[in-house]
């Protein structure tokens, strides 16, 4: 039951709120003095208490019908996607170092040791929430070998994203969209994105549809579910802090109802799973929480500066900020230097930092060479158009349900004058407002520097791919035959963490976005059916639209070298060097159940002195973890790096120089591009 409770000072509210809980099944108001429900309100409130009753006014939930039928298909299409991604999983080389606490955390849980208590080091020089190590335990149970055990919680996390949004989907949008957007999601890049992104599409997924069973069927334990799911999503990685913004505003729109058993049992489980690491946190003065909070490094979190920020590319709608997976500010040179926005004292340096990088950030996840379309930039801007068209539609639709806006809304439809004043009014503000030549003249010296120029080019770049979306998105909004108060969830579940990223996200960070992935998509596919509804035959029009969508989205570059490559040397492919490299050790090793190797290595990362406070991982961690998990063999060299006299064994990365203690010896063997020597 929602209760609303009154009293006298506020009496013109009290009576306002007993107009929207007689809209709400079981609500009651109780006050603490007369007060007639019929009481007028003056003002903007009875207008905008009539815009929240519209949005409330759900209609029944979905029907379960053809639902299986639906999830086998979806199941089919994934579990291909799947065996694509894995294709040649033996020839796999484990170098990501993040990922190397997660192993040795499960191995040594499922070995009988204490849950993990802190994960990998960020770019902050701060250590991240451990919850990936969760995900490595069901990997760990099925396998040994280290290049599949990461299988089994990637497949659970993919399948239970995809289902979730098909679910959710199904809540407010007919069975065609939930499939298309089901597919689509499955098919594209941002699809399958591994057991460690920043951030995951599942706990967004999944939350989203218990909040839509939260305020549509009005069941509270729905609430906790979504909360236990983000609490853990959160323990995962930080990055999907933003949503949790969306659950107070969900409830001041439709104030579902509110019990405190779902969430006392919610916090109950999320300090469960918190306690270890804020144990961890608590003798550091909880320094790496508010260091990734604040997303600054650990040494000036409390500093007001901005030297530690990113420098701001300006790239233009589509373009690709990225080489070789690098930010182009950190590669450097001439032509790239002449686009970058420094983050520099003063307001104008502030404000041209501030416009770059809101900017960059509202089209990072399509800038990419891995669509089928490749890295063009123009195909690469419509289909960040596409997305952007359904958001103003969505945003279009939803706002009309407010009186004010809805007048507004007829009056430019019942008027034939108003699209070409609005493009006009658009043509002025290219032209003459974001002129550098006009800007300039409210300049002290009357001319703009550096940042400012770069900043205004970018937004002329930008203006017309929004304002164009802005008003093709009005045009369809007031032309669908949807659910307006149905998509009200979605635009605000998807725009309230999608914009606070876009402001406060850092430059080159695109991974930040992929968990809102599958949203984007569902918001894309809307837009594909809304414009199908003009036509007489809208459903073929729309499968057509949602499949060329689908198509486009379609990581060809990335799946037809897959098939190719197992074509060439069978779906596993052959084992990498390092994996060979293991394998040799290993043999090498006194038999026994209890074995032991001295190994030493000269690889990438072995000559640098390690970090006394942060001492991270390296490379050849990763060796010697193989060694351990795969054959069980132990290495009695110590941990310092580098080379040191004694060692039986040394592997040597033959892409650098070799070391002068080497030097005049002949490996023992040479596998791929590393050397194996034997010291007597």
């Amino acid at each position: 039951m929602v209760t609303v409770v009154a009293n006298n000072p506020v009496k013109k509210d009290a009576a306002l709120f007993s107009e929207a809980n007689a809209s709400v099944p079981g609500a009651s108001v109780q006050s603490g003095g007369s007060l007639s429900p019929e009481a007028p309100a003056a003002g903007i409130l009875p207008c905008l208490q009539k815009f929240l009753n519209r949005i409330r006014q759900f209609p029944k939930p979905y029907e379960n019908k053809g639902i299986w039928v639906d999830m086998l298909l979806i199941l089919a299409v994934g579990t291909l996607i799947l065996l694509l991604q894995y294709e040649g999983w033996r020839s796999w080389e484990l170098i990501n170092l993040d990922m190397l606490p997660y192993y040795s955390g499960a191995r040594d849980f499922l070995a009988g040791g204490p849950i993990l208590e802190k994960g990998e080091l960020s770019s902050y020089n701060a250590y991240n929430p451990p919850g990936t190590v969760y995900w490595m335990i069901p990997g760990m149970l099925l396998t040994s070998d280290a290049r599949l055990q990461t299988l089994a919680g990637t497949t659970l996390l993919f399948f239970g994203a995809v289902f979730f949004l098909y679910l959710a989907v199904r809540e407010v949008s007919p069975r065609a969209v939930a499939i298309a957007t089901a597919l689509v999601f499955v098919v594209s890049h941002h699809g399958l994105i591994g057991l460690w992104p920043v951030g995951h599409p599942f706990y967004i997924t999944a939350a989203l549809y218990f909040l839509l069973v939260w305020i549509k069927r009005r069941s509270a334990g729905a609430l906790g579910a979504a909360l236990a799911v983000l609490v853990f999503g959160l323990y995962v990685d930080l990055a999907i802090l933003p949503f949790l913004f969306v659950l107070p505003v969900l409830w001041f729109f439709f104030r579902p109802p509110v019990r405190w058993k779902p969430l006392l049992l919610a916090g109950v489980f999320g300090l469960f799973v918190w306690f270890p690491y804020l144990r961890y946190e608590s003798g550091r003065g909880f320094s790496d929480l508010a260091s990734l909070l604040l997303l600054r490094p650990v040494g000036v979190v409390g500093e007001k500066t901005s030297s530690t920020d990113i420098y701001c590319y300006t790239a233009m709608p589509g373009e690709n900020d990225e080489f070789n997976d690098v930010y182009l500010p950190f590669i450097g040179g001439p032509e790239i230097e002449q686009r970058v926005v420094y983050p520099l004292p003063g307001w104008k340096n502030a404000g041209a930092y501030r416009i770059c990088r809101t900017l960059l950030n509202i089209d990072r996840n399509f800038d990419t060479d891995l669509f089928a379309l490749g890295a063009n930039w123009m195909w690469n801007a419509v289909m960040w158009w596409i997305f952007a068209i359904g958001w103003s539609a969505l945003g279009w639709a939803v706002l009309a349900l407010w009186r004010p806006i809805r007048k507004l809304v007829d009056f430019g439809r019942s008027h034939s004058w108003v699209p070409p004043a609005l493009a006009g009014a658009g043509a002025i503000v290219f032209y003459l407002v974001l002129n550098p030549d006009l800007v300039s003249m409210f300049a002290a010296d009357k001319a703009l520097d550096r940042n400012m120029t770069l900043a205004v080019e970018q937004m002329r770049a930008f203006v017309p791919w929004i304002w164009s979306a802005a008003f093709l998105g009005w045009f369809l909004s007031v032309r669908t035959t949807d659910s307006k108060e149905d998509h009200a969830v979605l635009f605000a579940a998807f725009s309230l963490p999608w914009l606070i990223l876009v402001i406060l996200a850092e430059p080159g960070k695109p991974e930040r976005f992929w968990f809102m992935w599958p949203l984007q998509v569902w918001i894309m596919v809307i837009a594909l059916r809304w414009a199908a509804q003009k036509f007489r035959r809208a459903n073929w029009i729309h499968a057509i639209l949602a499949v060329s969508l689908g198509a486009a989205l379609l990581p060809i570059p990335l799946y037809s070298q897959r098939i190719s490559e197992a074509g060439a040397s069978g779906y596993s492919g052959s084992d990498s060097d390092q994996w060979r490299v293991v394998e040799y050790l290993a043999g090498k090793a006194a038999p026994g159940e209890k074995r032991s190797l001295h190994v030493e290595y000269w690889l990438a990362d072995s000559g640098s002195a390690r970090d006394a406070e942060h001492p991270g991982c390296r490379i050849e961690d990763w060796f010697n973890y193989l060694l351990e998990s795969g054959f069980n063999v132990h290495n009695l060299a110590s941990a310092n790096g580098g080379l040191a006299p004694g060692g039986a064994w040394e592997v040597v990365d033959r892409n650098l120089p070799l070391p002068a203690a080497l030097e005049g010896l002949t490996p023992e063997a040479v596998i791929g591009h590393y050397a194996v020597f034997k010291i007597s």
